[in-house]
């Protein structure tokens, strides 16, 4: 993932939080930030967490690794705009050089 984003943080520690299906997702959506949600997976800065359905897909686990190297990476809090652009981009494999 570093490769790919060019972002080498000294340290990244995340926990990955494997539950059964969608609506698991939603429930941990709903007890971290208060409300449900519909997206497929998601990266909890507050408790440095990635929540991930049993069958997911690798470039959506790969998504959400970005976002936990990219809040890694950065001592300052990054716009969001800039934060999920970077995380689309760690969706894809880096280049073989």
């Amino acid at each position: 993932m570093s490769k790919t984003l060019q972002l080498y943080p000294s340290q990244t520690d995340y926990s990955i939080l494997i539950v059964p299906d969608r609506e698991a997702v939603s429930k941990e959506h709903n007890r971290i930030f208060g409300r449900p949600t519909n997206v497929p997976a998601f990266y909890a800065a507050v408790e440095n967490l990635i929540v991930i359905p049993m069958e997911c897909e690798i470039r959506i686990l790969r998504h959400e690794i970005g976002h936990a190297v990219v809040r890694a990476y950065f001592n300052e809090p990054i716009p969001s705009w800039l934060h999920e652009e970077l995380a689309r981009k760690a969706e894809s494999p880096a280049p073989e050089s």
